[in-house]
C-alpha cells in the first residue's frame, strides 16, 4: 500500500537537533509527524498498535 505524505513532512519526520537541557528527553518527533500518524490511524480506523505496525514499515 502506497501513501502520499507531503515533502515537508518527510523531511521533518525526525528532530535532528536533540539536546538535553536537564529536564527530561528531548523531543524526536516534532508535532507535524504525531499529527501525519494520527491522521492515517483516523482514516484507516486503526488501533494505536495497528498504526505502529504500519507506520514503522
Amino acid at each position: 500500500m502506497s501513501i502520499w505524505l507531503s515533502s515537508s513532512i518527510i523531511e521533518s519526520w525526525q528532530n535532528d537537533m536533540r539536546y538535553y537541557d536537564g529536564r527530561g528527553s528531548t523531543v524526536k518527533y516534532p508535532d507535524s509527524t504525531i499529527e501525519a500518524c494520527h491522521y492515517i490511524r483516523m482514516v484507516f480506523k486503526l488501533s494505536l498498535r495497528q498504526a505502529q505496525g504500519f507506520i514503522e514499515n
